[in-house]
């Protein structure tokens, strides 16, 4: 009894949500057949649609350009009364922008881990196996996830989590059940699209403070949603800050030189800049040395350690 997991995502700018949402369902192959057939009809029944988009049927764009909002709520609230009566068990996973609002996307640019996406895939993924660990023991799950740039670093990053799992008894029983992961499109799929639903109605309530909506009673008829908040290590976003902190010091060293060598400055200004590069410098190695020896204990951060050294030598 083959298994998959279907995740799309909501909620992805920092400036204006709170948090990153996941949205997806995890089913048998059989009854994700049944439930995209009925979900495929649902579609193009009057008044037809191609695909479902919560960002459309919200603004009344795209499929939704020729709907008032009555008739595009009507259209939302169908397609969520299949998923809702359906075999399917739903899931959130939710990573809070601001966990990761020091981060420098140059200095973190190869970093796994160090993006609100990251945390929201590992979230998503390791949620569903927690579960399949413990309702269905003997399955191996694939995941479909909606394509995107970052997703690809998050499948090399799944790989590898499978891979050093081998090595962490905590571990193995859960990631060991992960099978392949790719990437597909949410016009065209229409598992993706039901994710993309469930993503947009938690994503309504979680970022924007609207009440639970008729859709959202719809999608938990007979299953309730699993929520799963992501518990990010507390050394995580400090050690992603430090990242940045190193890059301005990189920088700095940088213009430094040039005034040196190029520029041929010889002033005060430029011996202070000096003295206080060296400063910073030794609170930036003082700082990552003391959160390595902090950890060394502590068997997720080593295992954090590892992915991040594998994925920069796969880089």
């Amino acid at each position: 009894m083959a298994m998959k997991a279907f995740f799309d995502e909501s909620g992805l700018n920092p400036h204006t949500d709170k948090a990153l949402v996941m949205g997806g369902y995890l089913g048998t192959v059989e009854e994700w057949e049944r439930v995209s057939e009925a979900w495929d009809e649902c579609l193009h029944a009057l008044p037809r649609i191609e695909y479902f988009k919560s960002d459309e049927a919200k603004n009344l764009q795209g499929q939704f350009l020729r709907f008032n909002r009555a008739t595009a709520n009507q259209k939302k609230n169908d397609l969520a009364a299949i998923v809702g009566v359906s075999g399917l068990q739903g899931f959130c996973a939710s990573v809070q922008h601001k966990l990761l609002a020091h981060r420098d996307p140059v200095a973190t640019k190869r970093t796994a881990g160090s993006r609100t996406y990251d945390w929201g895939f590992f979230t998503a993924t390791s949620g569903v196996l927690q579960y399949v660990k413990d309702h269905h023991p003997e399955e191996i799950v694939d995941f479909v996830f909606d394509e995107r740039r970052e997703l690809g670093q998050c499948i090399s990053l799944l790989s590898q989590l499978k891979e050093l799992a081998q090595e962490y008894g905590a571990w193995v029983n859960v990631f060991s059940r992960a099978g392949v992961c790719i990437p597909a499109d949410d016009k065209t799929t229409a598992a993706l699209q039901m994710g993309d639903l469930l993503a947009g109605e938690f994503s309504s309530m979680g970022n924007i403070g609207n009440p639970p909506s008729e859709a959202w009673r719809l999608l938990t008829t007979h299953h309730e949603i699993a929520h799963i908040s992501c518990d990010l290590p507390w050394a995580i976003p400090i050690l992603i800050a430090i990242q940045g902190w190193g890059k301005q010091i990189q920088d700095t060293s940088g213009k430094i030189l040039k005034r040196i060598y190029k520029d041929k400055e010889r002033t005060p200004e430029l011996a202070a800049d000096c003295d206080d590069l060296i400063a910073k410098q030794v609170l930036y190695e003082t700082a990552i040395n003391t959160l390595m020896e902090i950890h060394q204990s502590d068997e997720g951060f080593r295992y954090f350690q590892k992915i991040i050294r594998k994925q920069n030598m796969s880089e």
